[in-house]
């Protein structure tokens, strides 16, 4: 199966000024190699300050709980243009969806 890319947001961005909102950021994988790969870079990662986010996190391996969630599904460049069609594009419409639809979408 394909590795998925996903983004919980935590925060009411309308709420939070721009570039403050929470969010956690992962990658869904069956692939042991590189889940070791990122667990290795661990030990490579000095430990975590303010200042030196976001290139100081560590990698972390969580189980996400089943909800309900709006997907969207696009091709990605691995580079500036998939982050410029996330961030104008998609998180827009699925802000408006939830707008629209709310708890019941």
């Amino acid at each position: 199966s394909a590795d998925l890319v996903f983004s919980v947001f935590l925060d009411n961005d309308g709420s939070i000024p721009g570039g403050m909102t929470r969010f956690a950021t992962g990658i869904i994988t069956d692939d042991k190699e590189k889940k070791r790969k990122l667990l290795d870079a661990n030990a490579k990662t000095e430990e975590f300050t303010e200042k030196d986010y976001p290139k100081n996190v560590k990698y972390e391996v969580v189980k996400l709980p089943k909800v309900n969630a709006a997907v969207a599904l696009h091709p990605t460049t691995g580079g500036v243009w998939s982050a410029l069609i996330q961030q104008y594009k998609i998180f827009p419409a699925l802000k408006k969806y939830y707008e629209e639809k709310g708890s019941n979408g």
